[in-house]
Order: C-alpha cells, then sequence, then structure tokens
C-alpha cells in the first residue's frame, strides 16, 4: 500500500489479486497499444505509475499507436487477449463503441470527464452491459468492472438505477476487491463517505456494503470515515439511517469509535429534532459496557435542562423508561421543585408522567411540592397538559396500593371539586376520581 504503483494480476487457474495504492486514483497512465489490440510485449502482470500533472493523452492522426492510453488497456486477463477482447466485443450488443480510448479522444475538450470516466461517456447502456456481466461473472469479469467502475464509486452509489451496478459488485468480489473499494471509499480527504450517505440512495448504498462486510475487520475502516462527520449524520434525516445499520448489525469493538463520538456530542444531540431520535437508537443497540454507563450518566447530569427543552425531554423519558433505580433517582431528585412548571408544559408533563411511573422518588417529590403551594394540584388538573400529570398520579396511587398516597391527591381536590366540573380539562381529572369513588364503594367489603 505504500508504494507508488497500481498492480492488478490474473491468472487462468486462480482467483484474481487485486492491490492498490495512494496513487490508485490516477487512470491515465503511459502504455503503448495497437489500435487493433493488446501488445504482445505485456506480460501477464501490469502496473503503472503515477503521472503528477495527470496530462490528458494526445492523439495523433498519422499514428497508429496510442503512446497516452487508459492503464485499463494494459491489462491482461486470465485466458489471454481473448478474453479482454471478448468483453469489449460485447458492448456492440448495446450500441456502445468497444475502443473507449479512441472514442475518449474523439470528444472535444470542453466535452471530456474531468477524469477518465467510462460512465460518463457511455451513460445508461455502458452501466447495463457491466451489469449484465455480473450475472455470471468469474473472478477477471469481476475485476474488470470493477476497473471500470472504480473512479465512479460515489456517483455509482448515489444514482437510483447505477447503485444496483454497485450492491451486485459488491456480492461478486472477492475480499482483496472489496478491500479496495473499502479503502477507496473511506480513505479520502475530504468525508465523502458521509455526504454520499445523506443521499437517499446512496444511503441505501452504503447500507447494503455494510451488511456486506459485517463480519471482517473492513468494518471499522467505514465506521472511522462515518465518525469524521458523526454529528451532520446523527443529525441528518436520511444519514441517521447509515449509522443505525451500524448499531443493528456491528459488534461493540466495530461501533467503539462511533460511541465515543456519542459520548462525546450527547448533549448536542439530544437537544436537536432528529439527533434525539438517533441517540437513542444508540443507547438501544449498546450492550452493557463502560461507555454506555458514561453516556446515561452524562445525559441523566444534564436532565434539568433537557427535560425542558422540546427534543431533550424524549431523551430524559427515554432513560426513565430504562427503568435503572440509580439513574431514575438522581433524575428526580434533579427535578425537585420544578415538577409544577414542567407539567404546564407539553413536552414537560410527559417527562413528570414518566417520573411518577417508573420511579417512587418522583412521586413522593410531587407530594412535597403539592404539599409547600397550595392550590397546585387543582392549577394542574385546570390545565391543558398539568391535568394528564393528575389523572397518571391518581391512576398510578390507586393501583401500587398506597391506599395514603391516593388520599392525599383526592383531599387536595375535594374542595375544587364543582368548580373542576365547570372547566375543559378540570372535568376530565373530577369524573377520574367520582369513577374511582365509585368503584371502591362497589367492590369493597
Amino acid at each position: 500500500m505504500g508504494s507508488s504503483n497500481f498492480r492488478m494480476s490474473f491468472n487462468s487457474t486462480a482467483p484474481s489479486i487485486y492491490s492498490l495504492d495512494d496513487e490508485a486514483d490516477t487512470l491515465l497512465s503511459f502504455g503503448s497499444l495497437n489500435q487493433n489490440g493488446i501488445s504482445s510485449s505485456h506480460s501477464s502482470n501490469f502496473s503503472w505509475h503515477s503521472n503528477g500533472d495527470r496530462d490528458r493523452p494526445e492523439r495523433s492522426s498519422t499514428q497508429s499507436t496510442l503512446q497516452h492510453v487508459s492503464p485499463l488497456h494494459s491489462l491482461s486477463y486470465g485466458g489471454g487477449n481473448g478474453t479482454l477482447n471478448n468483453l469489449y466485443s460485447g458492448m456492440e450488443d448495446y450500441g456502445l463503441n468497444n475502443d473507449p480510448v479512441s472514442y475518449y479522444m474523439d470528444q472535444t475538450p470542453s466535452s471530456r470527464s474531468n477524469e477518465f470516466n467510462l460512465g460518463n461517456l457511455y451513460g445508461r447502456r455502458h452501466w447495463k452491459y457491466l451489469l449484465d456481466l455480473l450475472e455470471n461473472a468469474n473472478p477477471a469479469t469481476t475485476s474488470f468492472v470493477l476497473k471500470e467502475v472504480f473512479e465512479s464509486l460515489f456517483s455509482l452509489m448515489s444514482n437510483p438505477f447505477r447503485r444496483y451496478l454497485f450492491q451486485s459488485l459488491v456480492e461478486k468480489c472477492d475480499y482483496d476487491n472489496l478491500e479496495l473499494i473499502v479503502w477507496k471509499l473511506t480513505l479520502q480527504e475530504r468525508p465523502l463517505l458521509a455526504d454520499v450517505a445523506c443521499t437517499k440512495y446512496g444511503s441505501q448504498s452504503i447500507k447494503f456494503l455494510i451488511h456486506w462486510i459485517k463480519n471482517t475487520k473492513l468494518a471499522i475502516l467505514v465506521t472511522q470515515a462515518l465518525s469524521y462527520k458523526f454529528v451532520p449524520l446523527m443529525t441528518h434525516s436520511t444519514g441517521r439511517y447509515v449509522l443505525k445499520q451500524c448499531w443493528v448489525l456491528l459488534d461493540s469493538l466495530q461501533n467503539k469509535i462511533l460511541y465515543e463520538a456519542a459520548i462525546k456530542h450527547c448533549i448536542e444531540l439530544a437537544l436537536d429534532p432528529v439527533g434525539c431520535i438517533s441517540l437513542q437508537d444508540c443507547i438501544e443497540f449498546m450492550s452493557e459496557s463502560q461507555q454506555l454507563h458514561r453516556l446515561l450518566f452524562l445525559i441523566t447530569d444534564e436532565s434539568v435542562c433537557l427535560s425542558f427543552d422540546p427534543s431533550g425531554n424524549y431523551v430524559v423519558q427515554y432513560v426513565l423508561r430504562r427503568g435503572d433505580p440509580e439513574l431514575n433517582s438522581k433524575i428526580c431528585r434533579l427535578l425537585k421543585g420544578k415538577y409544577e412548571k414542567l407539567s404546564l408544559l407539553q413536552h414537560g408533563s410527559h417527562v413528570v408522567e414518566k417520573c411518577l411511573e417508573f420511579s417512587r422518588t418522583g412521586m413522593a417529590y410531587l407530594f412535597e411540592e403539592i404539599s409547600a403551594k397550595e392550590g397546585m394540584l387543582a392549577k394542574l388538573a385546570r390545565n391543558k397538559f398539568g391535568n394528564y400529570v393528575v389523572q397518571t398520579a391518581l391512576k398510578i396511587s390507586k393501583q401500587t396500593g398506597g391506599r395514603h398516597n391516593h388520599e392525599f391527591l383526592v383531599a387536595n381536590l375535594q374542595p375544587y371539586l364543582s368548580e373542576l366540573q365547570q372547566t375543559r380539562y378540570g372535568r376530565i381529572v373530577a369524573n377520574l376520581i367520582l369513577e374511582q369513588t365509585f368503584q371502591e364503594q362497589t367492590f369493597d367489603p
């Protein structure tokens, strides 16, 4: 990987071996090719050195030999030149020119691609030809197709139709060629993989790749590349599904770098409308580990801020639903004295309900606040959101057998029952009390 050469070798009896170095993105090289076929001077291995200035090849009208050609023509496949000639001759059935270099030379400079990109030259028919080749491909054919599309992988993954060629290629490639694909996608100066993950079809292509390499060491390269833009992916409505695929399919070691990023940015993510959902997905699939405990404790420490936030409250609710006694008690303690304010908010009232449902200390702190603030319970009962908190408190105190707690609530609301009957939301609470009282009188001996 450290040299400046790109080498491919094929053997008629052995699988293809395909290696790539840091200069693999250079598709133009120097070579010698007769327009009617590959020069017999070429060996079964081929290599090319990078062309630093990336000059375009020039065609001479007086010479039958091209001095600057695509390395594709310097490639020797198992079975001799006939294999390569057969692959190119098959293009005629799709209405394609079987001499891509000549086709390229005929283009005006303004119409040429910035890269020697056969996909841009041939369009839909070319991709269809390559896709058909992969249906019953042998190792040599698969490597031929990979060579054709190698510099177009990112655009291939993002295209609604050509992505099927990418998926088929991933299925047919052996480990060595899969390694090439992963290295090409992940070892970029800019985190292009994360950008592709934010597109509809690019996201599907990356998820397919993750599924295919989940049991290999290559998965770590993908998670590392995704970690460079972790927050943008977690807060993107499409990109987050790529990370979710990692949570679901990869193990804790492969996801370690993503878990560390989640810990570092957990509060920022929790305050985002999309990030709060992604963070819950991350927690759900994290195995019990030190990383999980660090993440949960960080969220718990900021539970007051998060509980008042329209997005963050969902993360606090999720932690409470996990039912960890230590974490739940800590959350309820930090919210002490703030239950009334939270109950009057749409998002905050849900947090208070979860405190009552999943922690006994939550009920105790609510009672303390009710006792300290006269008329607080009636105020909540009349409120659009607070009435749900009162209903939850009445039901839980009744179901858990806390007769004293239930009587405490009813006693605080009894003086306001007639008034509550006259309000839209208070009427719901008053009717619940009357219903519970009737049930007690009917079923108690």
